[in-house]
């Protein structure tokens, strides 16, 4: 989905790469709407996702300040991404078409119009509006960028029906910039393809003959001199119907079966094609109808940067993990173990040490699926350094329900998107039971990360103890490693 969503507005005119743009005169009512406006925009300020309530929310304010401000360009522009998201594209393309028509210099709804025609297979008039916009946009912006893409896609379909390698190799290798701050690599450059392109049957993980031309085309790409040393992520991605864990499976099978055509049948190092697999959990659209349906499920390959690389290659990941809980009776610090019992009167801790920078997901859930996110940062935590859950001078306790409590901790070299998706649901979800249905999809996604866990036995040496905690204790953590990450989960009995 490109970017295209304006973030600020000026006063009475919006500056827009390098173009003014008109802005309708502002008396009270327009005022009024552009607080609207900017209410809509920081709906998911800080979150990385905007999912369907969040897409809800910010279609209210951007419909308000309409109806305040009639004459409001970038309302109606970010109206129709917001239904483009949605997968409502006739009322997509009719608010971008009104942006365009009270600023026919506007370049985004004319990206946007662009979208919805190629998205429905109307390439012809996907290439118009894209070159409209390119025309209007004075800099180099990632909405250009990608528009130029799409050109290039849309003329292979039209004349080929499928993307042709040398399509594909410009896409995955695109020129590098140069400034007087020397020489960079555009940033992991990527290509969809829609089930046109590689189709499967329903609920199918085999290739289709059908399939076959498009995946020619990309063998013959992958294993080019321009890309041949490069290394590439394979994913699968799903619509939204079903469960995340059926999903998620179904997802990496497909990219599975991608890469398992691509190395048998082509000059191409098994260890340079990564796959993994997103499910539902990364959609374009988040419409109910049969052509969103269609543009969620699809096969990306996207080029892996030189951190990403570093990461898959050595991507042996370690931490020291402990659990301690404190008997409010006897103030004796213990260590948590599997199966151990403790009451209402007991209060327990979390302690863990990365020793890389890395992602780390602190989750708990009892008995009756009721869950509390513990640790969930978006940035990743420090090598080396201790962490308390809570901090120094605090303790968890436990509420009045009783039975099976599970701590799950969850280390990842790279950010789990799909996991921070469903936490984020989980914070936002009306109803308990969407909670819990949120909850045992991320509880499936942290034991999916990994399923083994080596243990390098106890660490040498303790860890700093917060200093509000007694000398006497019996906490000894242990150093866990895995494979790109691991997950350590730990039960004990609510008594």
């Amino acid at each position: 989905m490109q970017p295209k969503i304006i973030i600020s507005i000026v006063c009475c005119h919006v500056v827009l790469a390098g173009l003014l743009v008109s802005a309708p005169v502002w008396g009270d009512n327009c005022i009024d709407a552009k607080d609207m406006f900017q209410q809509g925009l920081t709906v998911n300020k800080g979150q990385s996702v905007c999912d369907e309530e969040c897409l809800k929310q910010k279609e209210y304010f951007y419909q308000k300040a309409i109806a305040l401000c009639p004459d409001y360009p970038e309302a109606y522009n970010n109206l129709g991404d917001i239904y483009e998201n949605m997968g409502k594209y006739k009322e997509a393309l009719g608010h971008y078409q009104k942006a365009i028509r009270l600023a026919s210099n506007f370049a985004i709804p004319y990206y946007g119009s662009g979208d919805i025609y190629f998205k429905n297979g109307q390439y012809n008039e996907a290439i118009t509006y894209y070159k409209k916009g390119i025309e209007f946009d004075s800099e180099e912006s990632e909405s250009k960028k990608t528009s130029k893409v799409r050109i290039l896609q849309a003329q292979d379909f039209l004349h080929k029906g499928q993307i042709a390698a040398p399509t594909i190799i410009a896409i995955l290798k695109p020129p590098v910039e140069r400034g007087l701050g020397g020489v960079r690599e555009t940033k992991s450059p990527q290509i969809s393809f829609g089930e046109h392109a590689i189709p499967f049957d329903f609920n199918s993980a085999v290739l289709r003959d059908d399939a076959f031309p498009q995946l020619q085309e990309l063998g013959k790409a992958l294993s080019s001199k321009e890309l041949a040393g490069d290394f590439f992520e394979v994913s699968g991605h799903t619509d939204m119907r079903g469960t995340a864990e059926y999903n998620h499976d179904l997802s990496v099978r497909r990219a599975e079966a991608v890469k398992k055509y691509l190395t048998a049948k082509y000059s191409i190092s098994a260890d340079h094609l990564l796959v993994k697999g997103y499910g539902k959990s990364n959609p374009l659209a988040y419409g109910g109808d049969d052509a969103s349906y269609a543009l969620n499920r699809r096969v990306v390959i996207r080029k892996l940067d030189i951190a990403e690389r570093t990461n898959k290659q050595s991507a042996q990941i370690s931490m020291d993990v402990g659990f301690m809980y404190k008997s409010r009776q006897s103030e004796k610090i213990e260590q948590l173990l599997d199966g151990r019992k403790l009451t209402v009167d007991d209060n327990y801790k979390i302690y863990f040490k990365p020793l890389q920078t890395c992602y780390v997901y602190v989750i708990q859930q009892d008995a009756h699926h009721k869950t509390n996110i513990l640790y969930n940062s978006p940035k990743p935590v420090e090598a080396h350094k201790d962490y308390w859950l809570p901090e120094y001078g605090k303790w968890f306790y436990l509420d009045q329900n009783k039975g099976k409590e599970t701590i799950y901790v969850l280390a990842s070299l790279n950010r789990a998107e799909d996991v921070e998706y469903l936490l984020t649901r989980t914070n936002t979800a009306a109803r308990q039971e969407e909670k819990k249905s949120a909850m045992k999809e991320v509880v499936y996604l942290v034991k999916s990360r990994s399923r083994s866990v080596d243990s390098a036995g106890p660490i040498i040496k303790k860890p700093a103890l917060d200093p509000s905690l007694p000398n006497n204790y019996e906490f000894q953590p242990q150093q866990l490693a895995g494979k790109g990450g691991f997950y350590k989960s730990i039960n004990f009995i609510h008594d």
